[in-house]
């Protein structure tokens, strides 16, 4: 996901919708945190 947003970035968009972010925090107050994870990276990115 981290080259994707690197990718659109380099085509000029300075911002990108990350949809299905509730559903990604769902999973991670339910113990599955994968999701969350990856967006946590994204933001150090």
């Amino acid at each position: 996901m981290n080259n994707l947003v690197k990718l659109l970035n380099s085509f000029g968009y300075n911002t990108v919708l990350l949809w299905g972010c509730e559903y990604w925090y769902w999973h991670q107050k339910n113990g599955r945190s994968h999701r969350w994870q990856a967006v946590q990276h994204l933001i150090e990115a």
